[in-house]
């Protein structure tokens, strides 16, 4: 049995926990550690976005963070409708965590873990469609969020590649309210 993953969430106060933080020297690495050490990670927490930190054993392991917007969708039609959706804006797990633990099901290993805990505050906002954002040279993350369902939608304006899911009904929360 793995060892058990836990989360807190995270505040401006637990910056230090973050600040050793190391995922690689690939862009799309050193642009998800900017992201928790930077004005995005103060950004979310400024929108009430969920910025979480994932330990095992009290050490930790990486964080993610989840929240909604209003975008146009589908994304490559600039003339589509704005809708609410939730949105992972970005998801890093540390490398000493990636791939572990070591033979078990794909299911019991952090990453699993982490993004399924994400998926499920998502769906607890009542939106039908998901998105994150994955760079489009982390060809792991983006089979990851394949086997689990998301489809890739396309480039964003930036250089990161747009990925969705859409929720059956079943498992929304309430609809959010509308103003």
């Amino acid at each position: 049995m793995p060892d058990q993953l836990t989360s807190e969430r995270y505040t401006e106060e637990k910056s230090a926990l973050v600040a050793d933080f190391f995922f690689g020297n690939e862009e799309y690495e050193t642009e998800i550690e900017t992201w928790i050490k930077g004005e995005e990670v103060r950004d979310a927490l400024e929108r009430q976005a969920h910025v979480l930190l994932y330990r095992v054993d009290g050490e930790l392991a990486g964080y993610g963070c989840v929240g909604e917007m209003r975008r146009s969708w589908p994304p490559q039609d600039r003339r589509a409708d704005k809708i609410d959706v939730s949105v992972i804006p970005a998801l890093g797990v540390l490398p000493a965590f990636q791939g572990k633990p070591l033979g078990v099901d794909y299911t019991e290993r952090y990453s699993y873990q982490i993004i399924q805990d994400l998926i499920a505050i998502a769906a607890e906002y009542g939106h039908k469609i998901l998105v994150l954002y994955v760079h489009p040279e982390n060809a792991k993350a983006i089979a990851f969020y394949e086997r689990l369902g998301f489809v890739d939608e396309g480039p964003k304006k930036d250089k990161y590649r747009i990925m969705s899911m859409t929720f059956p009904d079943e498992v929304l929360g309430p609809p959010a309210p509308t103003s």
